[in-house]
């Protein structure tokens, strides 16, 4: 199934932040970012389990990482902006499964088939 996108206005939008000072441009981008990832937010926090509700509770949208995910992450853009679970260890297994717990994806990303083991034994 091909999709075709057509996008137009990218060219004046650059200009006119780039009219703006660096860090109102920043906080410009990041605002819309934010506002723009909320449904995505509220999607995965119903998707997620909530056994104790923790899970549910940890994620947020915003600009800022962990001191791990901060290591890890490598910066592509002038703004960047992160929706999802907090950082915790039973998020990574929800989304991925383990050797006995099946993948049950939060996010956007759509679950690919099931597997039976994550690794080969």
């Amino acid at each position: 199934m091909k999709v075709t996108v057509s996008l137009q206005g990218l060219r004046e939008l650059d200009a006119r932040l780039g009219a703006l000072k660096r860090s109102t441009a920043k906080g410009v981008l990041r605002r819309v970012g934010k506002a723009a990832l909320q449904p995505f937010d509220e999607a995965w926090r119903k998707a997620a389990p909530h056994l104790s509700g923790q899970l549910a509770a940890s994620g947020s949208v915003g600009s800022k990482l962990t001191r791990t995910q901060r290591r890890d992450h490598e910066r592509e853009s002038f703004v960047e902006v992160f929706a999802g679970p907090g950082a915790l260890p039973q998020a990574i297994v929800q989304e991925f499964g383990s050797a006995t717990i099946a993948r049950s994806p939060l996010s956007a990303r759509p679950g690919t088939r099931p597997r039976t083991r994550c690794w080969p034994m």
